[in-house]
């Protein structure tokens, strides 16, 4: 009986630790995708400094609702250099055109003390898409649990 009782202590407090309330400032790496007319993947990630990550995906995905995941400590550094050595915090704040029907990326990075958002309608230079390429691979190549 005390051995039950000690596991689902263990567990309820593994269960908290897992759901913990993260703030703005906890957010290392972010992207949001929005809707078009077509089938295009809506969807929010967001990567937290201690490697956490939440998707929440919405339409157009295998996956659908909130999805949690931990990246080892290797990959979370290896996707702030390629930030910094894009240079994301001297891009524009906003790259848009007249095109109707395209979908709307929304990049943030946060690293140093420094933030920057990103608007990517249309226009954005190679260097910026490979970002999001780079990010939004992290659906398909992470073990995503859902809660």
């Amino acid at each position: 009986m005390k051995r039950s009782i000690y596991l689902l202590v263990i567990l309820l407090l593994y269960s908290c630790a897992a759901t913990k309330n993260y703030t703005q400032d906890d957010i290392l790496l972010s992207m949001k995708k929005t809707s078009c007319y077509g089938p295009c993947p809506v969807y929010e990630l967001k990567l937290y400094k201690n490697g956490f990550a939440k998707l929440t995906a919405e339409e157009h995905l295998d996956l659908q609702g909130d999805f949690y995941t931990k990246l080892p400590g290797s990959k979370v550094k290896a996707l702030v250099s390629k930030f910094n050595e894009a240079g994301f915090f001297e891009m524009e704040g906003q790259y848009t055109s007249i095109t109707k029907d395209l979908p709307t990326t929304w990049i943030y990075f946060s690293n140093e003390g420094r933030q920057k958002r990103i608007k990517d309608y249309d226009g954005a230079p190679e260097i910026l898409r490979d970002l999001e390429k780079e990010l939004s691979s992290l659906i398909e190549s992470e073990n995503w649990k859902q809660k």
